[in-house]
């Protein structure tokens, strides 16, 4: 799979996917009591709201600002940077949301919805993640089983522990009859720790100055996050934004140094 179709799959997972529906958004009028305002935040544990008159939005509020008099009083007029298109891309709302806890979502000029940090938590948001992880699984397991066509060796460069649990999965998938090879044994950290003990591809992936530690160390964690859906994304909120678009930064840098790695063998065994 080539990057730009990569690219454009991940693409697939915009904002329109990820909001609230404005009609199931909780928002005030400039003339709401501001006491009221903040009681009704507090009960939904909500940090910040809109604020429409009529049939147009004019403005957000903070909770902690709602002390006295109305809501007009505390409001924030609404600015460029609040607004996104419905169209934009997962990947680049993690940015916005960083600078910005609650964005409109726009389609042509009305708003259809809000975002907040918690979304990047949600089902779309999941299968965004979901999908950079499917894609260097893939692409490491491709890239093992081109630098070790006996794979035993590659299993030989796990720790005991980790052997260990290879043979117990092998022998189950052996008995249900489902066994495909030595690789598809393996889970993720077992394949980053194999690929690991290749020094062109761990030079491709820290070439950008980022450490191997800082690329893999969280990695087994995240996908059980993302693979278990009744599990709370820990990380999906204002301050774990941050660590999001590191691990998503490092699954895509992790999976590209793969792909060149991959065409690197395969140039080798034409030469």
């Amino acid at each position: 799979m080539d990057n730009m179709r990569v690219y454009e799959i991940r693409a697939s997972i915009m904002a329109r996917h990820l909001c609230t529906d404005i009609a199931r958004v909780v928002s005030f009028t400039p003339d709401d009591e501001a006491t009221h305002a903040r009681e009704t935040l507090n009960n939904l544990s909500i940090d910040r709201a809109p604020v429409r008159s009529v049939d147009a939005f004019v403005g957000l509020v903070e909770r902690s600002s709602l002390t006295s008099g109305k809501v007009s009083d505390h409001m924030m007029q609404l600015k460029a940077n609040v607004l996104v298109s419905a169209d934009t891309p997962f990947e680049h709302l993690l940015a916005d949301l960083q600078a910005e806890p609650l964005l409109l979502v726009l389609e042509e000029r009305r708003v259809i919805g809000v975002v907040t940090a918690e979304d990047a938590g949600g089902a779309a948001a999941r299968t965004h993640y979901y999908l950079l992880l499917a894609r260097l699984e893939m692409l490491l397991a491709e890239m093992i089983r081109t630098l070790h066509p006996d794979q035993a060796q590659a299993v030989g460069l796990l720790s005991p522990g980790r052997q260990a649990k290879y043979q117990e999965i092998r022998a189950a998938l052996v008995k249900e009859d489902l066994m495909i090879d030595d690789v598809a044994c393996l889970s993720l950290l077992d394949l980053i720790a194999i690929a690991r003990s290749d020094v062109a591809y761990r030079e491709l992936a820290t070439a950008s100055g980022r450490g191997w530690g800082g690329l893999v160390d969280s990695l087994a964690n995240f996908r059980n996050d993302v693979m278990h859906p009744v599990r709370t994304f820990a990380k999906a909120n204002q301050d774990g934004l941050a660590t999001l678009r590191s691990v998503n930064d490092a699954l895509v840098t992790l999976a590209t140094a793969a792909e060149d790695r991959i065409t690197m063998l395969r140039a080798d065994r034409f030469q």
